[in-house]
């Protein structure tokens, strides 16, 4: 009796008591704390007891920020969960069966303040009470958020989609999975909200996002920069985890960015080229081959001297992979 007077009691109230705070009390914080307001945009009552109604269905704590809300022109709310709050409904479902991620090959920058990324990534999410998996892909050209522009400086500034693409991609793949799989609706991304309430503001606003494809040379150091990433990993490395492209989410960390864009890279004496050729000739393992890719991306990177070591350094990679694999 007590449980079901507890679904039919008022969100506000209902939150109230599961967190033993008064329901005023309650209101004031949540008004402050759980939506993103424009200026001149008042929150309302109505509007703070549709996001505790909504927080309510889906079982996710305002207070940890994994839902909050934008308030809409139309006195409503667009109802946002982060990440966090997204891999909370995943991991609650009673039939969720576990998650794989894949990335593409090939890597592209979408513009000029971008880092590299994957082209798209996959998410597979299996179900305990489905056959087959269900596999979901985003592609990094519909997902990427430019930087912000001042019109009247024309100063930019960078956001997180310049600062960890890869992260966000994946981000944007897993909800994205989770939304087919499970059939949630009703709930946005932050990105997504914002897109909604700058429409409302500027109905001719477009987000334009035209992919910066790598040109022939930079394309062949696409295997390159994908294993630099992966050794900033934390992950120790091995000759099993090298060569994997599937990344188990629960277990792998957010990769570290660790260049920043005031590096500038070095130019190669031929000592130094030597130097290095010498070192991947004798390398006896992917593992040892890989260790030197640090060293190799601190050069200028079309530099003849580095299209060597590249050649070789490929040459090499696939003469030890012939040979593991013929043993």
């Amino acid at each position: 009796m007590n449980q079901l007077a507890t679904q039919h009691k008022h969100p506000l109230a209902a939150f109230a008591d599961k967190y033993d705070i008064d329901p005023q009390e309650m209101a004031e914080v949540l008004k402050a704390t759980c939506f993103r307001q424009r200026e001149n945009v008042q929150v309302t009552n109505e509007q703070m007891v549709a996001l505790m109604a909504v927080a309510q269905q889906h079982d996710l704590n305002p207070f940890l920020k994994q839902i909050y809300a934008f308030p809409d022109k139309s006195g409503g709310i667009v109802p946002v969960v982060g990440i966090d709050g997204w891999l909370k409904l995943i991991n609650k479902h009673p039939q969720y069966d576990g998650m794989e991620i894949q990335y593409s090959d090939n890597w592209i920058r979408i513009d000029e303040h971008s880092k590299p990324c994957p082209e798209y990534m996959t998410a597979t999410i299996y179900r305990k009470d489905r056959k087959h998996a269900t596999p979901i892909r985003e592609d990094l050209d519909e997902c990427y958020k430019p930087p912000f522009k001042n019109s009247k400086t024309g100063y930019v500034s960078s956001g997180p989609w310049q600062s960890h693409p890869k992260r966000f991609l994946r981000h944007k793949t897993i909800i994205q999975a989770a939304r087919v799989v499970f059939n949630i609706t009703g709930i946005y991304d932050e990105d997504e909200a914002e897109s909604i309430i700058e429409h409302e503001v500027n109905p001719d606003f477009k987000a334009p996002v035209e992919p910066i494809v790598r040109n022939e040379s930079e394309a062949k150091q696409s295997q390159t920069e994908n294993i630099v990433n992966e050794l900033k990993s934390h992950k120790p490395i091995s000759d099993d985890n090298i060569e994997s492209k599937d990344i188990n989410y629960s277990a792998h960390n957010d990769k570290k960015e660790e260049k920043t864009s005031d590096e500038k890279p070095k130019k190669m004496t031929v000592k130094q080229k030597n130097d290095l050729l010498r070192q991947i000739k004798e390398s006896n393992s992917t593992v040892e081959l890989i260790e030197l890719v640090p060293e190799l991306s601190k050069y200028e990177e079309q530099s003849t001297n580095m299209m060597e070591l590249r050649s070789a350094w490929k040459t090499k990679k696939e003469t030890l992979e012939d040979e593991k694999k013929n043993n």
